[in-house]
């Protein structure tokens, strides 16, 4: 590429006394699309290596982790295929629609496979073996499921009635991905479900006076609500040109003019 040939032969000429700087539109361009690819490279990994493994640590199964995995990343694949073949192009915003999408089909997964595990304890607990723990799960979670994906959507599908280019792609892309990481929840995981095998857990079917639920944090409570009004404080500081309530202005476009 042009901009890769002259990187080169600014490398080559840089010198401590003698510095060449680039510049222009066919740079900045380039720089957008790096920086983009680095974005979703590092965010999808980031969430697939952290969350993937406190699942499995937290339920202690590698069926449901493979389940998960397998879920989340076939949604997110989905929607960026879809995407894909419906013209849509990755942009500033949407470099992370990987990682979102990921998240909300995790959380579908997170109260199905708890559910599914106090079931399984309860079933435990009476003698009455449920002949299919996975469509249990799956029914009693679907209502309240079903309704947070409807109003995740309709938070994503109020962007696509701003002007700004930008925000519109992040609300198609929510809209999307929020409802293929839904049906991917309900028809891909189950099957995990009936492959996994219960075990007992130390999360679930505990009584309320358990003593670790029985016990008050009220200084931990305290610090974690104090750091959190000091990082709080931090978002004055942050420096964002434009603002991002300038998107919503009338007649206001994503482009601004820069004034030296």
């Amino acid at each position: 590429m042009p901009i890769r040939k002259l990187e080169q032969i600014v490398h080559e000429l840089d010198a401590r006394d003698f510095r060449i700087h680039m510049a222009g539109p066919p740079y900045v361009v380039e720089m957008l699309r790096r920086n983009l690819d680095h974005d979703f490279r590092y965010f999808t990994l980031t969430a697939i290596v952290l969350f993937g493994l406190t699942m499995a640590a937290l339920f202690r199964s590698v069926r449901l982790f493979v389940g998960m995995l397998c879920t989340c990343v076939s949604a997110v694949l989905l929607t960026l295929l879809i995407e894909s073949l419906l013209g849509h192009k990755i942009g500033i915003l949407t470099v992370n629609l990987g990682t979102i999408v990921f998240m909300v089909a995790l959380s579908h997964l997170v109260y199905m496979t708890f559910n599914w595990q106090t079931l399984a304890d309860r079933s435990h607990r009476l003698g009455k073996e449920s002949p299919d723990l996975a469509a249990d799960a799956r029914r009693l979670t679907f209502p309240p499921s079903f309704w947070s994906m409807v109003c995740a959507s309709l938070g994503f599908a109020s962007l696509l009635m701003v002007q700004a280019k930008p925000l519109r792609e992040l609300g198609f892309g929510g809209v999307l991905g929020t409802i293929l990481a839904f049906t991917c929840a309900y028809l891909m995981y189950p099957a995990f479900l009936r492959w996994a095998i219960p075990r007992k857990s130390k999360l679930v079917g505990l009584e309320p006076t358990h003593a670790f639920w029985s016990r008050r944090f009220p200084l931990l409570s305290f610090g974690v609500i104090l750091l959190s009004i000091g990082l709080g404080f931090g978002l004055s500081g942050v420096n964002t040109d434009p603002s991002l309530l300038d998107y919503f202005k009338p007649a206001q476009s994503c482009a601004t003019d820069w004034k030296s």
